[in-house]
């Protein structure tokens, strides 16, 4: 990978590995980072365009200036999916860097959340490496059923490794005032990007996730990214508590102006005199069933924090034995 002047050693890092296309550009406009997937999907070599402005060169321009746009007048980075001239898409990151070399990436007033992210960045750089690997050795050939449950045993705790980073962020960011950033969002293809990213964990733990939303699309004022923290959270929650296997359901509708989220399982299922604490932070349900299934207790928490910042409401409801439904309302866009 070619760069041009970079303080963040954990961005770069971080680049490497990732699936998504990482496309960095300096106060002048000038692209000075352009990771692997990025080079792979947009068929450029990182030498060749580094050090170039980004309206100079035609094949990256017409796709990424909108990308640029919203990254200067958000945070100084935004996340979207691409389409490339082959028909395909790409998750694409456009990330705008400090002028200053001291200048914090992560533009935040408090500097415990700049830190977070850069600590966030380097945890997952060795995970994703060794996620990678995983998934060649699978790719190489036949595994034996022993081999096959171990490989599979280290990709349920490496997802688990990545939920947990990605909660302590979470939990740095409601404890900095929890700022969220709002646009017109459709919350169907949030759902459908956590179905897919959250597949591999539903085979592995034997649930089906299905999916069922509404022909018409159901516009809500969301920070996408955040919100999506939330569908995740929730979807993986039903997953891990559904230990029997069986079907999740996903489901969105609208309901007196508002959209509703429904996450549907038909696991263990909670006894009603845990259900008033189930969002405070780190409660867990202890019973005999739920000993043996890890969690830190944040991540229902982390739910009701960003759909309050939204000004949306959490609900539960629940039956032992027979399984729960956790989910969300929000406003529709008028």
């Amino acid at each position: 990978m070619t760069t041009r002047t970079i303080p963040h050693a954990a961005l770069v890092q971080l680049a490497e590995t990732s699936t998504d296309a990482v496309i960095a550009l300096d106060s002048e406009d000038r692209i000075c980072l352009f990771n692997p997937a990025a080079e792979a999907a947009f068929g450029l070599s990182a030498e060749a365009v580094c050090g170039r402005v980004l309206m100079n060169v035609p094949e990256l321009a017409q796709v990424l200036m909108p990308l640029r746009g919203r990254a200067l007048t958000g945070e100084g980075t935004v996340c979207a999916d691409v389409d490339l001239d082959s028909g395909a898409k790409i998750r694409t990151q456009v990330i705008i860097t400090p002028e200053r070399p001291n200048k914090p990436l992560f533009k935040d007033a408090d500097d415990r959340l700049v830190l977070m992210h850069e600590v966030v960045h380097k945890l997952k750089v060795p995970i994703s490496a060794a996620k990678g690997f995983l998934d060649l050795v699978m790719a190489l050939g036949d595994l034996n059923d022993q081999q096959l449950t171990f490989v599979h045993r280290a990709q349920v705790k490496l997802l688990g490794m990545v939920t947990q980073v990605h909660e302590v962020l979470d939990t740095f960011w409601m404890e900095s005032g929890g700022k969220v950033h709002l646009q017109t969002t459709d919350l169907g293809p949030l759902i459908q990007q956590t179905s897919e990213d959250l597949a591999d964990y539903a085979m592995f733990q034997g649930v089906e996730i299905v999916v069922d939303l509404p022909s018409e699309s159901s516009p809500v004022q969301a920070d996408s990214a955040r919100i999506y923290n939330a569908i995740t959270n929730l979807v993986h929650n039903a997953i891990k508590y559904s230990p029997g296997g069986g079907v999740v359901h996903v489901g969105l509708s609208t309901d007196d102006h508002r959209v509703v989220l429904r996450v549907e399982d038909h696991g263990l299922g909670i006894p009603p005199e845990y259900l008033p604490r189930l969002f405070q932070p780190f409660y867990r349900v202890r019973t005999a069933e739920t000993r043996r299934i890890e969690g830190s207790g944040l991540g229902l928490a982390i739910v009701k924090a960003i759909v309050e910042k939204h000004q949306g409401e959490v609900f539960v409801e629940s039956t032992p034995g027979e399984g729960s439904v956790f989910g969300f309302s929000l406003p529709l866009s008028v």
